[in-house]
C-alpha cells in the first residue's frame, strides 16, 4: 500500500504510530519525550506571579518551542532580540538566559495588566536591567525602534494584523536575521476557504503573502499551533 504524505505529517497517524504499545495518547508521549529533553526550560525556573484569569499554559511558549527558539539563537549567534506578545514575561525571561548579559532583549505588550505582571516578575528574578518593556500597540511601538537592527524578531500578539506586523518586522530586522512568527494555524482556522475569526484571517494573510516569497528563506514548522520561520536570504 502506498502512503500519501499527509499521513506521514505528524506522528498521530497511523502509518507512524503502530508500533507504539503504551498506556497514554501517544501525542501525550511524544511531548513528555520532547518536555525531558528541555528539562531546564520549565515554568518553575522563575518565580512567577501568574494572572488571575488567563491561565499560565494557555498564553505563555510551550517548553520545546523555547528549546527551538534556543536553539535557533545559538546558531544565528543572536545579540538583538525583539518579542512582540510579552504576557507575564516567562518567554522574555528565558530568552534573556539563552542570549546572554551582554546582549539586548526588547518586548513589546499591548495590556497593562500583562505588562505590570511581567514588570513584578522581572525584577523578582533580578532581570529587569536585561529586559526592555514597552507597553502600547505593537505597531506603533516598533516604528520607533531603529531599523535593520534586530537578529531575531518573535511575532506573536495582534494575530488580526499579523501582516502588517511581520511586514514592519522586515524592516527592523538586521541583515542576516530571523523572524519567527507564532500560532500561524490559528487553530486550524486558516485552513478553511473563508477563515471563520479575525485572528484566523490574519494568520492566514500571512501564509498568503509569504508563500512565494524571494526575500526570504522559509520553513513552516507543524508543532504547537505553527510555526513560521523567515530568513533573509
Amino acid at each position: 500500500m502506498a502512503y500519501q504524505y499527509h499521513e506521514k505529517a505528524l506522528p498521530n497517524q497511523a502509518v507512524n504510530s503502530n508500533l507504539y504499545s503504551g498506556n497514554d495518547d501517544l501525542m501525550v508521549a511524544m511531548n513528555n519525550l520532547l518536555e525531558n529533553h528541555v528539562r531546564s526550560i520549565k515554568k518553575d525556573c522563575f518565580k512567577l506571579n501568574v494572572h488571575h484569569r488567563v491561565p499560565f499554559e494557555e498564553m505563555s511558549t510551550p517548553p520545546a518551542q523555547l528549546a527551538l527558539i534556543k536553539f535557533l539563537i545559538e546558531i544565528t549567534n543572536t545579540k538583538t532580540l525583539l518579542e512582540i506578545g510579552t504576557f507575564i514575561g516567562n518567554t522574555s525571561m528565558h530568552i534573556a538566559n539563552f542570549i546572554g548579559p551582554d546582549a539586548e532583549v526588547v518586548t513589546i505588550e499591548k495590556f497593562n495588566e500583562f505588562a505590570d505582571l511581567a514588570r513584578k516578575n522581572f525584577e523578582n528574578n533580578n532581570l529587569s536591567e536585561r529586559i526592555s518593556l514597552h507597553v502600547g500597540d505593537a505597531y506603533e511601538v516598533m516604528k520607533t525602534l531603529p531599523d535593520n537592527h534586530f537578529d531575531f524578531i518573535y511575532v506573536d500578539g495582534d494575530k488580526g494584523r499579523y501582516l502588517e506586523l511581520t511586514q514592519l518586522a522586515e524592516q527592523k530586522l538586521s541583515g542576516k536575521g530571523v523572524i519567527l512568527v507564532d500560532d500561524v494555524f490559528f487553530h486550524g482556522d486558516v485552513f478553511n476557504k473563508t477563515p471563520t475569526t479575525e485572528k484566523g484571517l490574519g494568520c492566514k494573510k500571512v501564509l498568503d503573502y509569504y508563500k512565494d516569497t524571494k526575500k526570504f528563506s522559509k520553513y513552516i514548522v507543524p508543532i504547537n499551533n505553527g510555526i513560521m520561520l523567515l530568513k533573509r536570504i
